[in-house]
């Protein structure tokens, strides 16, 4: 079950976007300044 779990997010970030493209959207679109990027 988990392969398919993985499988369809990996479909899924290929046809939609990366999480990360998503949250920097929806921060632009609500006025909000980008995060900096953390280095760890």
């Amino acid at each position: 079950d988990l392969h398919f779990f993985l499988k369809r997010a990996r479909t899924d970030a290929a046809l939609f976007g990366s999480p990360r493209a998503h949250r920097d959207r929806v921060a632009g679109l609500a006025g909000l300044s980008q995060p900096a990027i953390a280095t760890a």
